[in-house]
Formats: C-alpha cells, sequence, structure tokens
C-alpha cells in the first residue's frame, strides 16, 4: 500500500510540473485521486461505489418532487429524467468496477429499481423484472457487459502508439491474467476482438526532451496501408 501510494504521489508531481508549465490550473473541488487493484484484501472497491449510490440516491428526490398520482410529470418525462440525471452517474466508471462483487454491483441495481418504481407507480410488491419493463430500462449488469466491450475496442482502435493499444494486440491467450480484473472478464466473456478498425485521426501529447507537444497521429489500419 505504502509503494501505491508513493507512485500516485510521484505521478500527481509530474502532473503538477505539466500543468505548472503550461499554466493551467486544476479544479481541487472536481478532482479526484484513486487507484484500482485487483488485490481484494487492499481494495474492493465499495468506497467508490457507496460515493455513487450516495449520489444518485439524492437525485432519486428529484423524480419524487416531479411525480405524483393524479398531478406532476408523465411516465416518459420521468424516464428522460432519470436517464439524464441518474443512470449517468450509476454507470460511471462501469468498465473499471464491473468486476466488484455481486453484493456491491447490487447496490446499483437497487438504485436503479427504485428509480423505476418512481417511473412506473408500481408498488414494491411487484416483481422487479415487470418493473424494469414497464419502466423500459435494462438492468445495469446488461448494460456494463455492453461497455465493457466498448471500452476494450475502443482502446484497441488507439492504434499501436498507445501502450494500453499495443498490450491488446500482442496479448496472447497463454498469458495469465489476474483474476476478477476487468481483462480477465472481458476476456472470459469474449468480448475483445482485435479487427476492431482504428481511429481516423488521434490527438496525443509527446515529450520532446524539455516540453510536450501536441501531435496527430495516423490510425492503426492507415499505417498498415502504407506498409
Amino acid at each position: 500500500m505504502e509503494e501505491i501510494e508513493s507512485d500516485v504521489n510521484l505521478a500527481l508531481g509530474d502532473l503538477r510540473k505539466f500543468a505548472d508549465h503550461h499554466k493551467l490550473i486544476l479544479n481541487v473541488n472536481k478532482s479526484y485521486v484513486s487507484f484500482f487493484t485487483t488485490n481484494k484484501k487492499l481494495y474492493n472497491y465499495e468506497l467508490e461505489l457507496e460515493n455513487l449510490i450516495t449520489k444518485s440516491r439524492r437525485r432519486l428526490n428529484i423524480l419524487k418532487y416531479i411525480s405524483g398520482r393524479d398531478w406532476g410529470a408523465n411516465t416518459e418525462t420521468l424516464r428522460t429524467t432519470y436517464i439524464a440525471l441518474i443512470r449517468p452517474i450509476l454507470e460511471y466508471g462501469l468498465p473499471v468496477y464491473f468486476c466488484a462483487s455481486d453484493s456491491n454491483l447490487q447496490k446499483l441495481e437497487r438504485v436503479q429499481l427504485s428509480a423505476a418504481r418512481i417511473i412506473t407507480g408500481l408498488r414494491n410488491s411487484c416483481p422487479n423484472r415487470i418493473v424494469l419493463y414497464e419502466a423500459d430500462l435494462q438492468p445495469l449488469r446488461f448494460r456494463g457487459g455492453a461497455g465493457l466491450e466498448k471500452y476494450f475496442n475502443k482502446l484497441i482502435g488507439y492504434g499501436s502508439h498507445n501502450r494500453t493499444s499495443l498490450f491488446l494486440r500482442v496479448w496472447k491467450s497463454n498469458q495469465r491474467l489476474k483474476k476478477n480484473s476487468p481483462m480477465s472478464l472481458a476476456t472470459e466473456l469474449n468480448l475483445i476482438s482485435r479487427e476492431v478498425e482504428g481511429h481516423s485521426q488521434k490527438i496525443v501529447l509527446i515529450y520532446r526532451k524539455d516540453y510536450w507537444e501536441y501531435s496527430s497521429i495516423p490510425n492503426y489500419s492507415r499505417q498498415q496501408q502504407q506498409s
């Protein structure tokens, strides 16, 4: 744990030098530093998930205020409000913590279920599947799988100039992966495709001795065609 904290502090020092060099000011209230690991003894995503749940439950009050049996917004307006203001919070960082424990992920599902009951006006005795069906909402675990697939395939599309993309392209099935990691889960579900077309242009920062500069790098497929 001490080694991880030391590495994070060193990275923050580099970030501060970069900001000072380019005369940038970081907003402290909107900046957050964290680390991720597959070692559940050190970290199990519980703290981050609790923060997301607390924030999303506060916004559930918005649905309660504008809903009513004989007055207020209709079902479609309530659903649109939930999709715009609450679901993005529940899905924030989902490709990363999608491999968290089922008990933690169920906490997110319960928040969406509460929103679905407000949208439809159905009682607690109604089965969960019917409530989600009437609200026209997919379970978060289904959307999480699609998000995980999109996340890794987007990384592969960055091309060989990106370290993560290069690692995914050269990774072999006989190489070991840590259990309960996002990549191990994506591999188990066969979500990663190495035939993804690269991005047309990617603006990246390149370090040139004592300074950084922006550069536009052609995509992976274009490099292959030129070669």
